[in-house]
């Protein structure tokens, strides 16, 4: 005679067990979700580049009474640069280094720039700086440059440019408000720029004793051995100084930075 087996009795599963597979299959989703957003957390926490900076001195001009300029470029690699200061020793024995800027550098973008010196009657070796600061989150400091440029005592001129003057402004008259006084006033003033060669882009500003700008404006462009008078008006304090800026390029396929000019007036 066969006997059938008896099944065992299936043991449901206990409360117990249910919560802790139930625990364990909770725990196991976001173990998979950190997993997967780690990659994009370190892509987003990269190394920012730090700036190259490039320099060189395209030529210079000396003149008999031994002042002149020299035209440097600027250039970057890696990432773009700005605050870019250039700064120039050597030109003289006892003079204090000149510096140039602040420039920004884009990457692939070359910056000239027509810094103006006093040689003096002897040679010269010039030692010159740029330093800078990186143009993006990073901030670090671009990597600087220092290159040196022999002037000799000769009279000559290895890159022409255009040096801009200023005819000292005329003195800038205060209306005087005397129900505020002594609160800034309105000015006005007017200055003539002159140019030796012939340049374009003549742009020109009127600041005041704080570097604020209080007037600007633009010239397309300038013949060779012309002058145009500039008005300007903006508000200034009795005896407060007020300086004129030019700067232009020269009107031909190099577009050198003209030698800038600067004259100051004070307000009355």
């Amino acid at each position: 005679m066969s006997t059938k087996p008896v099944d065992e009795p299936k043991q449901q599963p206990s409360r117990r067990t249910v919560l802790r597979a139930g625990a364990h299959a909770a725990w196991a989703v976001p173990a998979i979700q950190i997993a997967a957003a780690a990659p994009a957390f370190a892509a987003g926490s990269g190394v920012y580049p730090t700036s190259q900076l490039g320099l060189s001195v395209l030529g210079h001009t000396r003149r008999s009474d031994g002042s002149g300029f020299i035209i440097v470029e600027l250039s970057a690699t890696g990432a773009p640069a700005k605050n870019v200061v250039v700064m120039v020793s050597g030109y003289s024995r006892q003079g204090a280094p000149v510096t140039s800027g602040p420039y920004a550098v884009a990457l692939g973008d070359k910056v000239r720039a027509t810094i103006p010196l006093s040689f003096g009657n002897r040679a010269r070796t010039l030692t010159v700086v740029a330093t800078g600061t990186t143009s993006n989150l990073g901030g670090a400091a671009a990597g600087g440059k220092t290159v040196t440029y022999s002037v000799p005592t000769t009279v000559q001129s290895t890159v022409k440019t255009a040096v801009l003057s200023l005819v000292k402004p005329s003195a800038p008259r205060v209306t005087y408000d005397y129900a505020n006084w002594p609160a800034a006033s309105a000015i006005s003033a007017t200055a003539t720029i002159s140019t030796d060669l012939a340049v374009k882009n003549v742009v020109w500003t009127m600041t005041n004793s704080a570097g604020a700008v209080l007037a600007t404006g633009t010239i397309p462009s300038m013949v060779a051995g012309g002058s145009v008078q500039v008005s300007a008006s903006g508000t200034a304090a009795w005896l407060e100084t007020l300086t004129f800026s030019a700067k232009a390029t020269t009107n031909d396929t190099h577009a050198y930075p003209a030698s800038p000019a600067t004259a100051t007036a004070s307000a009355y």
